[in-house]
């Protein structure tokens, strides 16, 4: 999913330049010193082109593997066995 990225905290620095990198994303940096110019600009660009949404888009897809909710329902069923037996 395109995206703009804000940083929010220091330990979401590095994740947002690697998105940013690997074309996935826009990172605006830190949220304290992006102004709302900066938003507007890069939201409109994203709205008007198509073809760079679809490309952010196929990047994206090749990052994942669709399988990351069936890995979460598995790792959570024997705690939910569990609680049904309490």
């Amino acid at each position: 999913l395109p995206n703009l990225i804000l940083v929010l905290a220091d330990n979401q620095r590095a994740n947002a330049q690697g998105l940013d990198a690997a074309g996935v994303g826009i990172n605006l940096g830190w949220y304290r010193t992006v102004t709302v110019e900066q938003i507007t600009e890069k939201m409109l660009y994203l709205l008007s082109s198509a073809p760079d949404r679809e490309k952010m888009v196929a990047r994206g897809q090749k990052m994942v593997d669709g399988m990351g909710g069936q890995r979460v329902a598995l790792k959570l069923e024997p705690v939910g066995r569990e609680a049904l037996d309490c």
